[in-house]
């Protein structure tokens, strides 16, 4: 399973509703009403998941799918070279 797939599974989780309704572009907060503690739910589960820290500064103004897994996927990548 890529980790485009296991974040939309994992949001899908935390916000109650059927994988088949989240895309890219689908936010967060607006289409799927997450609150802060659902985005902090999905926020650590997915820094256990792909086995990454995050600063504060780093996941503020995340609302999109794209825009988190961008994130994540930049992350991976950085700890992938540092191996």
């Amino acid at each position: 399973m890529n980790a485009k797939q296991q974040l939309v599974n994992l949001i899908s989780w935390v916000a109650d509703v059927p994988s088949s309704h989240i895309c890219l572009t689908t936010n967060i907060y607006e289409d799927l009403e997450m609150d802060t503690i659902d985005y902090l739910t999905l926020i650590l589960r997915l820094e256990r998941l792909f086995k990454i820290e995050l600063r504060k500064e780093e996941v503020e103004g995340l609302e999109t799918v794209k825009e988190i897994l961008d994130c994540f996927q930049l992350h991976m990548h950085s700890k992938a070279e540092a191996c």
